[in-house]
């Protein structure tokens, strides 16, 4: 793997993560606040309902995440002038 390929990576692999992460919070915070007053008095209930609703957003978040972690990415490497540099040394398009 080219050494362009692993920067391309990481900093895709970074903007996906802050992005996944932030919409699964967002998603998971707006059903607790929804059903706050729904919720059972035991802990281990409540731990539970949240690790339910974190895999059952995956569903809705994940998708989103990948295509906003393209754009996310895209620009941070126009607004930094790293894309421009990686054309000028000759990769393509296709190869980035």
């Amino acid at each position: 793997m080219k050494l362009f390929q692993k920067y391309a990576i990481t900093v895709y692999l970074k903007n996906f993560f802050i992005i996944f992460m932030g919409l699964q919070v967002f998603f998971i915070g707006m059903d607790l606040m929804q059903n706050f007053k729904k919720l059972p008095d035991s802990a281990n209930l409540q731990i539970l309902y949240v690790i339910f609703k974190f895999l059952y957003a995956i569903n809705y978040t994940l998708p989103l995440s990948v295509v906003f972690a393209l754009i996310a990415s895209k620009f941070y490497l126009i607004r930094s002038n790293e894309l421009v540099s990686l054309y000028a040394l000759g990769i393509s398009k296709r190869r980035l």
